[in-house]
């Protein structure tokens, strides 16, 4: 079975689109998943210091690095420069 390559669209994005994608993909790391750990962390192993600011950190610097190397290969792999 083939796809009509008539009906189907360029995929067009743009630097500040991919931003923001990287953005919220760092904020969803830092304010949801590492939580979630911790208070799995918490509740399961009765780790007194689950919600430190120290894991915080970590989870901080590792959710901007993320979002970084998210945001340095999606324009990699998408943007075309005609140079």
């Amino acid at each position: 079975m083939q796809m009509d390559s008539s009906i189907a669209r360029e995929f067009n994005v743009t630097p500040k689109r991919l931003r923001i994608i990287a953005t919220s993909m760092a904020l969803y790391l830092f304010l949801v998943v590492w939580p979630v750990s911790d208070c799995v962390r918490y509740f399961w192993a009765g780790d007194p210091g689950a919600f430190s600011l120290q894991r915080m950190l970590v989870a901080f610097f590792v959710a901007l690095g993320f979002g970084i190397y998210a945001y340095l290969q999606m324009r990699r792999l998408t943007i075309v420069d005609n140079a």
